[in-house]
């Protein structure tokens, strides 16, 4: 089976980060790579199609494969800060109800949700990207 590539982006808002508990796993937007786009185009595509966002200062962090669902999947995950807010643009389905605004978290919170799920090495590489907000904040910056 052919390994499904994505990304997927942990945006950050005046300090807080665009997440939301599905019980049992964390969600950040993001989504599947279209075969005519690069994983950079991906991550800004699913953020404005999921939670409405355009994004400022968009940066890779890591690569990490998984199985989810029993399917394997690389995911591209980024880290980038809103620029604007607008309405989820999805015609898929899986756009967040209420839009960014609605689902602003704590990084503390975020990562103690993220800490409550299942431990594989694709949620602790985002729990690490979490816990060094502040970091990435700053060399975004410069």
């Amino acid at each position: 089976m052919k390994t499904r590539q994505r990304s997927e982006v942990i945006l950050i808002y005046n300090g807080k980060i665009v997440a939301r508990d599905m019980r049992k796993y964390v969600e950040f937007p993001g989504g599947g790579i279209d075969s005519d786009e690069s994983p950079e185009q991906a991550a800004k595509r699913e953020v404005k199609e999921e939670v409405g966002c355009t994004i400022d200062a968009l940066k890779k962090i890591t690569s990490v494969e998984a199985t989810w669902k029993g399917r394997k999947q690389n995911t591209n995950l980024y880290i980038g800060f809103v620029k604007s807010f607008g309405t989820p643009t999805s015609n898929e389905g899986d756009e967040w109800s209420g839009g960014a605004k609605r689902y602003l978290l704590n990084p503390k919170k975020v990562i103690h949700m993220l800490r409550q799920k299942k431990q594989d090495e694709y949620n602790k590489n985002r729990i690490i990207i979490v816990e060094m907000i502040d970091y990435f904040k700053e060399s975004l910056k410069n």
